[in-house]
């Protein structure tokens, strides 16, 4: 892996691109139907994980990282 890409601080946590996916799949009516419950099981780790980004990765400026 280059050097650029390797994690250089353990507190500067990378966008996840998973919830981009989750909300994606939260508006395909077929797909929710189909995986709703792999979804819901999916909920309460997606949740802790999004509120640690928003806790630790918060900006000086309210509702900024």
């Amino acid at each position: 892996v280059p050097s650029e890409f390797v994690v250089q601080r353990t507190n500067v946590a990378n966008p996840p691109s998973i919830f981009y996916i989750v909300d994606q799949m939260l508006n395909d009516k077929k797909l929710l139907k189909e995986h709703g419950n792999v979804l819901s099981g999916m909920y309460p780790r997606l949740e802790a994980w999004y509120r640690w980004l928003l806790r630790s990765q918060a900006g000086k400026k309210k509702g900024t990282f």
